[in-house]
């Protein structure tokens, strides 16, 4: 017959340094984790501070609304913005970031004094 309270004890024994390590992983990411969610209510918070709404779709679609944490297509942000991806629109969508980067950068100079 099995003993099975040394089956249990060592699956407990099992359990208990998965949870341990668990938990130090936790311990150890989560700065990371709320790092990188500050971060990116930062970078929210600056297109949301573009005044042009056509300027601050294309940073959104671009960037906040891309899959896979990479950025969304150029052919795609054309599509989404003029419901046409050829080279005319991806043109005007290159120029709209482009106008949409350029305020960015001119409300970090106000705000670092420059």
């Amino acid at each position: 017959m099995i003993d099975k309270s040394k089956i249990t004890g060592a699956a407990g024994s099992r359990m208990e340094r998965a949870v341990l390590k668990r938990m130090e992983y936790e311990e150890r990411v989560l700065p990371q984790i709320e790092a990188a969610r500050a971060e990116m209510r930062a970078i929210e918070a600056a297109v949301d501070a573009v005044s042009d709404p056509m300027e601050r779709e294309v940073l959104r679609l671009r960037y906040l609304d891309s899959r896979y944490s990479r950025p969304m297509p150029w052919k795609e942000v054309a599509l989404k913005l003029f419901g046409d991806d050829d080279d005319k629109h991806q043109l005007a969508t290159f120029r709209l970031h482009g106008r949409a980067l350029q305020c960015l950068k001119n409300r970090g100079d106000e705000a670092n004094g420059k």
